[in-house]
């Protein structure tokens, strides 16, 4: 349909249910109506501007409803015709930002040879009608491809040798605007990432209560945004309190564990081990709050394992936020 590698990228956007129904749609309307662009022009973004060599993202609306103006690329129209006003004001600002002379060409299909993909957000409309294409399935389309643009991208770090509190405060503000201006553009997955980048460069300005409020953040699930972290921070707290149990006592079968340090001079390494074991069991279903009931604590172990288990909600509440947080971008 295209040409290029777009084809095998949106192969199986393309094989869903709603961009067929779409297809339909737009053929129904070419045949009774008159729709612009011209029906082999409606791809031309990814025609002129393949997978590979895109660098740069120009996202319109709907196509240009007058005749002979839209030619498939966002802002560009045909050299035989006016230039519009929003594109006047791009050339404009050409003009006026980079001081380049003022393009006298209408087209914009160099800059798509150049990498510059110039999409609208819908594809195709009525002739005299904006938005008539509005809500039709174009939407979702665009969306998948900016998604697919997205798997690409370049994630950038500022790097400087004088790191101090003012430099990091300049840092987290940038990237907490460029986060921002993704999510402003729905673009979350990036958003995201900039997001983390943010909060870790906005810790290293803090002091204080404040400071450890972060640190903390970041360890439990890296601001949001890391679900592993808190896996790890989960089976961390499992391993501890298991070595705690150990010394402040819990009972299995009727056989009491309670060591004291002097202790590991004395026992076999394997007695040791299973003890171990036993209590790392006993730390895990206590976090889990599965409580089979098999092993019962001791003395201050009671408090401790009620803490636990307050511990191990909160954590599997954190890991399941994060994770479907990230999952449904």
């Amino acid at each position: 349909m295209i040409g290029n590698d777009w084809d095998e990228i949106l192969k199986d956007e393309m094989n869903k249910d709603y961009f067929k129904e779409l297809i339909n749609f737009v053929n129904n309307e070419y045949k009774t109506k008159t729709i612009y662009p011209k029906k082999c022009d409606i791809f031309n973004a990814f025609r002129f501007t393949s997978y590979k060599d895109v660098k740069v993202v120009i996202l319109g609306q709907d196509p240009y409803h007058g005749e002979n103006q839209a030619e498939g690329l966002s802002f560009s129209v045909k050299n035989c015709v006016r230039k519009p006003p929003s594109l006047q004001n791009i050339f404009k600002e050409m003009v006026t930002d980079l001081n380049v002379p003022y393009p006298e060409t209408n087209s914009l299909v160099p800059w798509s040879k150049e990498g510059v993909l110039l999409l609208n957000t819908v594809l195709t409309v009525e002739e005299k009608k904006p938005a008539s294409h509005k809500d039709k399935g174009w939407e979702q389309f665009t969306d998948s491809v900016i998604t697919k643009l997205n798997e690409n991208t370049f994630f950038d770090k500022f790097i400087s040798k004088d790191k101090n509190k003012s430099y990091y405060k300049n840092v987290y503000k940038s990237y907490k605007n460029i986060a921002s201006q993704f999510e402003s553009n729905r673009i979350l997955n990036i958003s995201g990432e900039y997001h983390y980048l943010y909060k870790c460069s906005e810790c290293k300005t803090l002091d204080g209560f404040s400071k450890f409020k972060s640190r903390l953040f970041w360890i439990v699930c890296g601001y949001g945004e890391r679900p592993t972290y808190a896996l790890i921070t989960s089976l961390e707290i499992i391993l501890i309190f298991a070595i705690i149990y150990l010394f402040t006592g819990i009972s299995i079968g009727g056989r009491l564990i309670n060591y004291r340090l002097s202790w590991f001079s004395i026992l076999e390494k394997k007695i040791i081990l299973v003890d171990f074991l036993e209590s790392l069991y006993f730390s895990l279903v206590t976090f889990t709050t599965v409580g089979y009931g098999d092993i019962i604590p001791t003395g201050t172990s009671i408090i401790l394992s009620s803490i636990e288990m307050i511990l191990g909600v909160t954590m599997v509440g954190i890991w399941t936020a994060t994770l479907a947080r990230k999952i449904t971008r």
